[in-house]
């Protein structure tokens, strides 16, 4: 599904199920559905601070509003279970970084693909690369 849409460019709407703006931006998204339908248009649900139910309740909140294609974006391992219901599984890259928090930032991402990997073997969702 989502390879048809791979060439050209790309909207993607990022949303955080935390953020004060998040209804008003899923109302709006709703609102202009038919106009956003044909232009490419990507729905990400994301949040660093998120559980896996709110993102899997975000990702339910789009198809629930027709708003396709879906991607669950994990922003911690555990988010990338949420990824049954998405369309698509973003794969996490994160450029090596020095220091305490660089480390411990690498390890969540390695364990996040690591996570995202299995979760496509078992699961057959298509995968987006981080690097692209």
């Amino acid at each position: 599904m989502l390879n048809s849409k791979i060439s050209g460019r790309r909207l993607a709407i990022l949303t955080d199920r935390e953020k004060s703006e998040y209804k008003k931006i899923l109302e709006e998204c709703m609102r202009l559905n038919d106009y956003l339908s044909d232009k490419n248009v990507e729905y990400w649900s994301g949040g660093t601070g998120a559980s896996r139910l709110e993102m899997q309740m975000m990702i339910e909140d789009y198809n629930r509003s027709g708003l396709r294609p879906t991607v669950c974006f994990p922003s911690l391992p555990v988010h990338a279970l949420s990824a049954k219901k998405a369309d698509c599984l973003f794969r996490p890259y994160l450029a090596n970084t020095s220091g305490k928090r660089g480390a411990i930032a690498n390890g969540l991402v390695f364990a996040g693909r690591a996570l995202s990997d299995f979760i496509h073997f078992f699961w057959q969702l298509p995968r987006r690369n981080g690097d692209s």
